[in-house]
């Protein structure tokens, strides 16, 4: 419960936020939330969508937290985190043989890891994060809808970071609701 009430916090404090805060490299926004201070991006091909792409909503399940249910990140609010890049995907299967799977053969950018390679360098047990878009230039105030998305591959291949399923395009469109994606 902690954790979907930060979430909201979250969306509301992206939607009432007045302007990005620009940098040399690309446009950055930074969102300050009952949980940190969050850094995320807005891109020039939707420059009315806010981009948070890797939001922590549990501490890592790694070493003693292996196999035990999720712990809710801190509620200290000067922790830093940058959101602008995509968050590894869970550890998966993916078969590298082109012949064993039609995903990998007709369309490799549907799982995270179409390569050997790529599944050790795209996928970590420290994946327990979400993405948020949300647009630009609501009032102060004002409550939009809130779509959660959980990515396809049926708990076995995927992850927030499959560029086809990237909400931005219908964010930027709509301007009228928030997407959030979770892997």
């Amino acid at each position: 419960m902690a954790v979907l009430r930060a979430l909201v916090a979250l969306c509301s404090a992206a939607t009432a936020l007045a302007s990005p805060v620009w940098s040399s490299w690309h446009d950055t926004v930074q969102v300050t939330a009952n949980t940190g201070i969050y850094t995320g991006i807005i891109d020039q091909t939707t420059p009315n969508v806010r981009q948070f792409r890797n939001i922590p909503f549990a501490l890592p399940p790694t070493g003693e937290r292996r196999w035990l249910p999720p712990v809710a990140v801190s509620s200290a609010t000067n922790t830093r985190y940058d959101s602008t890049g995509f968050p590894p995907s869970c550890p998966q299967y993916a078969p590298y043989n082109s012949t064993s799977s039609p995903y990998i053969a007709l369309v490799p950018e549907w799982v995270a890891a179409p390569t050997k390679a790529d599944q050790y360098s795209k996928t970590s047990e420290d994946c327990l994060s979400l993405a948020v878009w949300t647009p630009t230039g609501a009032a102060s105030g004002t409550k939009l809808p809130v779509l959660m998305f959980m990515t396809g591959g049926g708990f076995a291949t995927g992850g927030i970071d499959i560029p086809y399923q990237f909400p931005h395009h219908w964010v930027q469109r709509t301007k009228a609701h928030i997407v959030v994606t979770i892997k």
